[in-house]
């Protein structure tokens, strides 16, 4: 029976500890939940702090309905001769009224086009950061054409990998 009585009071403590553990992780949980919820609203604003511009005009702030081509991987060639492969991938904002289905009727045209431009390209002039903006203007003019401007509100570029 002593031994009984012994083994009691240490199954009680585990319990407590238990417990003091379960309980701090809760409050640990949902101070840092009102952290992330609260800090940003909370905090002061620095003096310095500027508020940026919406890129977006009004124009663009309805979002038409997309479609995407399927990758298009290019070999490109650098200065010295060795090839490196590209791989881009175009989506587009339809105009009013052109469905996915018609778009897709016209997109092996754009994606031609687009296909044709990129292979014109040397590997340094496509991957230069200071030729991108000129790089996908012209993508996307490329694709446009092919496709119809009638059907094309906008093109985006959703990925542009090289190697």
């Amino acid at each position: 029976m002593e031994e009984e009585e012994e083994k009691a009071p240490e199954a009680k403590k585990p319990k407590g500890k238990l417990l003091f553990i379960v309980l701090g992780v809760v409050v640990v949980a949902a101070v840092g939940a009102g952290g992330v919820f609260l800090g940003p609203k909370l905090m002061p604003k620095a003096e310095g702090d500027v508020q940026a511009e919406p890129a977006a005009s009004a124009q663009d702030s309805t979002i038409a309905l997309t479609a995407s081509m399927h990758a298009i991987v290019v070999d490109l060639r650098d200065q010295e001769g060795s090839i490196h492969h590209m791989k881009v991938v175009l989506s587009f904002e339809l105009a009013d009224g052109v469905t996915e289905e018609d778009f897709k009727k016209f997109s092996p045209r754009g994606r031609e086009a687009a296909i044709s431009y990129l292979r014109e390209q040397s590997f340094e002039s496509v991957t230069d950061p200071k030729n991108f903006k000129k790089v996908s203007e012209e993508l996307a003019k490329r694709a446009t054409d092919g496709i119809g401007a009638k059907r094309v509100q906008r093109v985006l570029i959703t990925d542009f990998v090289s190697q």
